[in-house]
């Protein structure tokens, strides 16, 4: 004796009700912008000549300061 079990189609496959209500429950806010990039895995050469660039830019500002 063969037993076959019939099952209900599945109607609904996607919804999108209430997110939009949801994401706006506390704002969208945008990401924050971050003042100093990292310089983690940067090639090592360039970040040494970046030190010293912003070591003489300080430097040069200073003497333009004091002249004036």
């Amino acid at each position: 004796m063969w037993l076959t079990v019939v099952t209900m189609a599945k109607s609904k496959n996607h919804t999108n009700h209430n997110q939009n209500k949801k994401a706006h429950r506390n704002g969208i806010k945008k990401p924050k912008a971050h003042v100093f990039l990292s310089t983690k895995g940067m090639d090592a050469k360039f970040l040494k000549n970046l030190r010293f660039a912003r070591k003489n830019n300080k430097r040069v500002t200073r003497a333009v300061e004091s002249k004036a």
